[in-house]
C-alpha cells in the first residue's frame, strides 16, 4: 500500500472532530463531522445554543451530540478528536470533571462503553476546520441540522484535503 492509499482513520473507524464556538454575547454553537475510514463525510451536524452558555458547556455539548451522531448507525470503532483540552481531558478522565460539564460527559461516557474501541485525542485548532466550518453554519439553525453529503464547496475542500492527507495550514 502506498501512501496515496493510506486511510485517513485506521480500518473499520469512524472519526469524530468537534468544535464550538461563542461568538460575543450573541450566539453559541457547536458543530461536528463524522468521517469514515477512507476520509469520506458521512455526517455532519450543527446546532446554536443558548448565547448564555460558556465556551465549556458548548465544547462539551458538541461531543456529547457527535457522539450520539456517530453511534447512530452502530458504529464500533471510534477516534475523536477535538481542541479543547479540558474536555478531552475529562473524557479520558485525566482530570477531574468541571461540575458544570460532569453530566455531558457521563452521559457521553455512558455511550463509550456500548462500542468496541474508542481513541480519544486533543487536536490543534487548525486541524479541527471541518468542524470549526461547521459551527460557523450553526448560528443559523435553532435544532440540531444533520448534512449526510458534503453540501458546501468550502467542507468539501477541506475533506478531500484531509481524505489526502494534506498538512493544515496555519493562518
Amino acid at each position: 500500500m502506498d501512501d496515496l492509499d493510506t486511510p485517513l482513520v485506521h480500518q473499520g473507524f469512524l472519526k469524530l472532530n468537534f468544535d464550538s464556538a461563542k461568538r460575543g454575547t450573541t450566539s453559541s454553537s457547536l458543530g461536528y463531522v463524522i468521517r469514515g475510514e477512507k476520509g469520506d463525510l458521512i455526517l455532519a451536524g450543527t446546532k446554536a445554543l443558548h448565547p448564555e452558555d460558556s465556551i465549556l458547556f458548548a465544547e462539551a455539548c458538541a461531543l456529547r451530540e457527535g457522539i450520539k451522531s456517530a453511534l447512530t448507525p452502530g458504529c464500533k470503532k471510534l477516534i475523536i478528536e477535538g481542541d479543547n483540552l479540558m474536555v478531552i481531558n475529562a473524557i479520558n478522565r485525566v482530570r477531574q470533571i468541571p461540575w458544570e460539564i460532569r453530566g455531558l460527559i457521563e452521559d457521553s461516557t455512558a455511550d463509550l462503553s456500548n462500542i468496541d474501541e474508542c481513541v480519544i485525542n486533543h487536536c490543534y485548532r487548525e486541524a479541527n476546520q471541518a468542524a470549526d466550518l461547521m459551527v460557523a453554519k450553526g448560528s443559523l439553525c435553532i435544532s440540531l441540522s444533520l448534512w449526510f453529503s458534503s453540501f458546501d464547496p468550502p467542507l468539501s475542500l477541506i475533506i478531500c484535503k484531509d481524505a489526502l492527507g494534506y498538512p493544515f495550514q496555519r493562518g
